[in-house]
């Protein structure tokens, strides 16, 4: 990893290790985030060579990015600490939101309007379903955040999800982030929004 201040280091909490996936992560990779996916949706999950090429462009773009001052935008592994397993994924990734809809939004510097789209950095994450009920995803989205907001200076970050994915509004909640629906039924993407403001600037 290359000196820069956007360069996000491997991240420790009780429980986890937050880090770059590695070739050797390929398989479980590939299980969580493709295969128990497509399983769930019904639909045919992408080859392994798929989610190796995923691999290969995030371990490539990591000093790119840092080099150019970019913000560490990719997912990293979740891994337990004590077996080395991998169960999961988290990041930051750049999200385009109709920020104006949403009160919470527009209390931290955005216009209203309905269709006025604004960059924003949202944070997602990704359980393996053996890993599941655990508190998992609320340890690695907490250091993250604790990550965005006292060594990035973020002003707030967001998180995404579907209506009734009841399971992350739980993990939503837990980080303490704000919840509103979107007034419009559109995009399917953007149904719930979460908004958590950078204490440093409130």
């Amino acid at each position: 990893m290359i000196d820069s201040p956007t360069a996000m280091p491997e991240l420790v909490t009780e429980r986890l290790l937050i880090r770059v996936f590695r070739e050797d992560d390929l398989e479980a990779a590939h299980k969580i985030l493709d295969v128990e996916e497509a399983v769930a949706d019904g639909s045919p999950p992408p080859d392994l060579e798929h989610r190796r090429r995923l691999i290969e462009w995030t371990r490539g773009h990591v000093n790119i990015q840092a080099a150019l001052l970019q913000p560490p935008y990719a997912d990293r592994a979740i891994v337990l600490r004590e077996t080395d397993e991998v169960i999961g994924s988290v990041g930051l990734v750049p999200g385009l939101c109709m920020s104006g809809r949403f009160p919470s939004l527009r209390a931290l510097g955005v216009l209203p309007g309905d269709d006025a789209v604004y960059a924003e950095v949202a944070l997602f994450w990704h359980i393996g379903r053996n890993h599941r009920g655990r508190g998992y995803a609320t340890e690695a989205g907490r250091e993250m955040i604790r990550y965005a907001f006292e060594s990035l200076h973020l002003q707030r970050v967001i998180a995404t999800t579907e209506y009734d994915n009841l399971a992350s509004q739980r993990v939503i909640q837990r980080l303490g982030m704000t919840i509103e629906r979107n007034p419009l039924p559109h995009p399917t993407w953007l149904q719930i929004v979460a908004t958590l403001a950078n204490p440093r600037f409130s």
